[in-house]
């Protein structure tokens, strides 16, 4: 019903954009749906919010910004703030799909002008707070957003689960790479001073040392980025009860805590799956008999 609602809506707007609050609704639909599988109706449905998001010229959001929350455009800052976090919302669920299927994402990082978000207080009471762009370099999107002093779980969130894509598109070999394992068992370090891009802006294939370069090169970035977000979103070995607790006991903080703990747990993972993404293909290596041998990482 909800999805026939959506379709009838988008129709009776024509060659117009629809509003803001009809791409909310397919987002919510998207994700729905994503929460199901990837496969053909949900990943049909990120396509239709991907489309819409650029129809509406959500990219270029903070076009005009100089990255301190301030623009020269007559938008309201807090209209401006709702529509970063449809875009934000997408590209989520972009990057979730993208990885499990393996496949490029729709939406252009290198073309997009969209501040990350801030935190739902200071959204919620109107309060303009300073923020950044994701940046292109594995260090200097985690130094950006640190700069701004943004204490948002979901823009950290963002910045850490891009390099679960980064990851993923450099450690994917390409069509007919049987020996990719070899490559990575064989490659030797080389100059760094490139591994800093987008995997995808090159025009040729990288070759092996290349590609095991820019892996060790995240990996160390991987570690460094860890000491960055506010320690109230480092998962420590704390226990997690996602605000079950405050929830049996009436105190009123139970949604407070949930989001909290979901952050902390929804950080540490995509941190895990980068480091899964980095040495996928050596943690387990044939050895000279050709026995799977698992490898610590």
């Amino acid at each position: 019903m909800a999805t026939a609602s959506i379709n009838q809506a988008i129709d009776e707007c024509g060659d117009e954009h629809p509003p803001l609050c009809v791409l909310q609704a397919l987002i919510l639909c998207a994700h729905w749906l994503l929460c199901k599988n990837v496969r053909g109706r949900a990943w049909r449905s990120l396509g239709l919010c991907i489309r819409h998001a650029y129809e509406m010229n959500l990219h270029l959001v903070d076009a005009s910004s100089m990255g301190d929350g301030s623009s020269h455009g007559q938008e309201p800052w807090v209209v401006k703030e709702e529509k970063r976090r449809a875009w934000w919302a997408i590209w989520e669920m972009d990057t979730f799909a993208s990885v499990l299927r393996r496949c490029p994402t729709g939406m252009d990082w290198k073309q997009h002008k969209v501040l990350l978000p801030v935190d739902d207080k200071s959204w919620s009471q109107g309060r303009s707070k300073p923020s950044c762009f994701l940046g292109t370099g594995f260090i200097s999107r985690f130094k950006d957003l640190a700069e701004t002093g943004s204490k948002s779980k979901k823009a950290w969130f963002i910045v850490i689960n891009s390099l679960v894509k980064e990851a993923q598109v450099l450690a994917s070999p390409g069509p007919g790479d049987r020996f990719y394992n070899g490559w990575l068992d064989t490659a030797l370090a080389s100059d760094t001073s490139n591994a800093e891009r987008y995997p995808w802006e090159s025009n040729s294939v990288d070759g092996p040392q290349e590609i095991m370069t820019k892996l060790r090169t995240l990996e160390n970035s991987l570690q460094y980025c860890m000491t960055v977000p506010p320690p109230s979103l480092n998962y420590e070995g704390q226990f997690l009860d996602f605000g079950e607790h405050a929830c049996n006991v009436r105190t009123g903080k139970s949604s407070e805590l949930r989001h909290r703990h979901s952050s902390i747990f929804g950080i540490y993972l995509m941190v895990e799956l980068t480091k899964v993404m980095i040495h996928k293909y050596q943690v387990f290596q044939p050895d000279s008999q050709g026995t799977l041998v698992p490898h610590n990482f």
